[in-house]
């Protein structure tokens, strides 16, 4: 695991990138390693997990930062039990999330990972204020020869499995169905 982005060696080689807090690495996050891990070995590169320590909302709300699910280093084992390659944790900071869209992908993403793929959810977003969206990821991916997948939501019923869904059950009792977000995992 490598904390910041100056620890990444710089002769890591192409990528498959998948990026997010992963908090709890529930299913829904699952599929997004789980995706990023096969098609890595199908191009024979490296995969790796960006996320984030601490939680974005620590720097935006800190009176609203909701109870984790985990610590970053069980994010990190539950990402290698994946089958994940690298994991890298960067401060979630406000000089970071400072960044333009392009910033991001250009800095981290191209000078850094060197990702030939990326994967993230439908609802990620990125960038100053959040600027940038998974759209907008996939039009700056196109024009630096990046390849980035976004994965619909993990649904089940009528709601999405997400942390803030599990934290909810949590705080609800409703352990068996908080359980259930996991299943797999």
């Amino acid at each position: 695991m490598w904390y910041g982005l100056d620890r990444v060696p710089t002769d890591l080689g192409p990528t498959v990138v998948t990026i997010g807090v992963f908090d709890g690495v529930h299913r829904g996050h699952r599929e997004l390693v789980d995706r990023a891990v096969a098609e890595a070995r199908r191009r024979g590169i490296a995969s790796v997990m960006f996320t984030f320590d601490p939680h974005p909302t620590v720097v935006f709300r800190p009176s609203a930062v909701p109870a984790l699910l985990g610590t970053v280093h069980q994010r990190a084992e539950q990402a290698y039990a994946c089958g994940i390659d690298h994991v890298v944790v960067v401060a979630f900071t406000r000089e970071l999330a400072g960044w333009t869209p392009q910033e991001y992908v250009d800095r981290v993403l191209v000078d850094i990972l060197h990702a030939r793929t990326v994967i993230v959810g439908e609802n990620f977003t990125f960038g100053r204020n959040a600027e940038g969206t998974s759209e907008m990821l996939a039009e700056l991916g196109a024009q630096r020869g990046i390849d980035v997948q976004v994965v619909p939501l993990l649904t089940e019923g009528d709601h999405t499995i997400c942390s803030t869904w599990i934290r909810g059950r949590l705080v609800a009792g409703d352990v068996a169905a908080a359980a259930g977000a996991w299943a797999g995992s």
